[in-house]
């Protein structure tokens, strides 16, 4: 598999491709060819492509890129856990491929849930007001009443205009239609919430942060910086460690626990977390979300 795209990649990475390519080859002699560039290119095999898992991984790549846009732009970490994204999806087929990627898709952004409602009427508040430009020429001394109606659409009128394109008003005895384009729709999203669309796909992220969700949030970025200290100090990859810190009151009650003490322990080949602060071979101060703590590293001696 790897040979096979070493192959692939070869004519727009050459020298990484090639480099690979010759590393695999001393080991596993499964290509009689000196260089990636002398080998032939894989040929396609038709009855391979899965077309129906490709769609279903677009899919979740959308959904994946939207709630990353939307953890950037309200400064939320990958590493911090949230509570649930919610998918407007009516069509039960379209949930179903979802759901056959759920898994992929909370791993990739942090999530705990997702859940799935049928339209997205729940997620954002919707306004509307004219686009004179276009209402101007066709409505002419009708605009000011036709302006005022518009802005007073519902939510349901707002959602049948961008559903069917069209929508009919009762204005002064009379019946008129208007497009979509003499439109103008506001969204606006509900507070501890962020919603983006992409495609005729929306997803909504609740942003709201409990104290178990802040704490577990801390636990990993504190993994995250104690990997860094491990390859800074240049220790060994399979080298197991000892930690020590000193942290302020919150951030000690939260590595203290339990769980997250037994997790933090797995994840960085430590066979103790003490709150008892020693500098060991290598000591640094860290903030983990805006709490201050020094912690000190060193490789567990030989029995």
């Amino acid at each position: 598999c790897l040979t096979t795209v070493t192959k692939l990649m070869a004519p727009f990475a050459p020298f990484l491709a090639d480099e690979i390519f010759r590393n695999l080859n001393s080991v596993t002699k499964c290509d009689g060819y000196e260089s990636v560039h002398l080998a032939m290119v894989p040929r396609v095999e038709e009855a391979a492509i899965d077309s129906a898992l490709e769609s279903k991984m677009e899919r979740a790549e959308k959904i994946v890129m939207l709630v990353r846009s939307m953890r950037v732009k309200s400064n939320l970490k990958v590493r911090q856990p949230l509570r649930r994204i919610i998918l407007p999806i009516a069509n039960e087929e379209d949930r179903q491929a979802v759901k056959y990627m759920e898994d992929v898709i909370l791993d990739e952004i942090n999530v705990k849930a997702i859940e799935y409602v049928t339209d997205e009427s729940g997620m954002v508040s919707k306004k509307a007001r004219a686009n004179f430009k276009s209402i101007g020429p066709r409505f002419g001394k009708s605009v000011p009443l036709l302006a005022n109606r518009i802005k007073e659409l519902s939510v349901a009128e707002i959602e049948e205009l961008e559903r069917v394109g069209t929508l009919n008003l009762h204005l002064d005895g009379k019946t008129c239609t208007i497009n979509r384009e003499d439109v103008e729709i506001v969204r606006e999203d509900l507070p501890g919430w962020l919603v983006e669309s992409d495609s005729g796909l929306t997803v909504a992220l609740d942003t709201e942060l409990n104290e178990e969700l802040i704490a577990e949030g801390s636990a990993r970025e504190f993994v995250n910086r104690v990997q860094n200290m491990r390859k800074d100090a240049g220790f060994g990859v399979t080298d197991r460690i000892h930690i020590y810190y000193k942290a302020s009151t919150k951030l000690q009650e939260i590595l203290n626990s339990m769980a997250t003490a037994t997790y933090i322990k797995n994840e960085t080949l430590a066979v103790e977390l003490s709150d008892s602060f020693q500098k060991g071979e290598y000591d640094v101060k860290l903030d983990i979300n805006g709490e201050e703590v020094k912690v000190g590293i060193e490789r567990r001696k030989a029995v």
